[in-house]
């Protein structure tokens, strides 16, 4: 028989069931797949709790975790300006889907620049992974 992930109770009858086999009931509503951490969880906009407590809300909040990403990438491709990209938090309607983070791009004549957009409540670890794919967006379309 299975049993909630939620609540720990035996499942009868409907249930609902996560990509990694978690099951709960249907008497959870809200529950669901935190788009975060991957666990089952009552959810507030697709977060579980924890993820939304150590949610990144503002710019200088995420300024921190941009450091070891472009430590790390100058330590490979040496001195570079991706410290001046600035980095924004923008509302979930900005993004589609599964999306988390873009880079948006301004061109007048021969310059460019860049901004890095990350959904606002990123959790640390998933500001990291975006940063550097960002990050290498930036990297291949113009050497700062």
């Amino acid at each position: 028989m299975k049993t909630c992930s939620l609540c720990q109770s035996p499942i009868s009858g409907l249930y609902t069931y996560t990509p990694l086999g978690e099951t709960f009931c249907s008497s959870h509503s809200q529950a669901g797949m935190c788009r975060w951490c991957g666990c089952v969880a009552v959810l507030q906009d697709q977060k579980c709790n924890p993820c939304t407590a150590t949610g990144l809300w503002t710019a200088a909040a995420v300024r921190p975790y941009s450091i070891p990403v472009i430590n790390w990438l100058t330590s490979h491709i040496g001195p570079n300006q991706l410290d001046r990209v600035p980095l924004n938090l923008v509302g979930p309607g900005k993004f589609s889907g599964g999306q988390y983070a873009e880079t948006a791009w301004r061109a007048v004549n021969t310059k460019f620049s860049a901004e890095i957009r990350l959904l606002e409540g990123i959790p640390p670890i998933n500001a990291q992974e975006a940063l550097a794919h960002e990050f290498a967006h930036i990297l291949l379309v113009v050497d700062p």
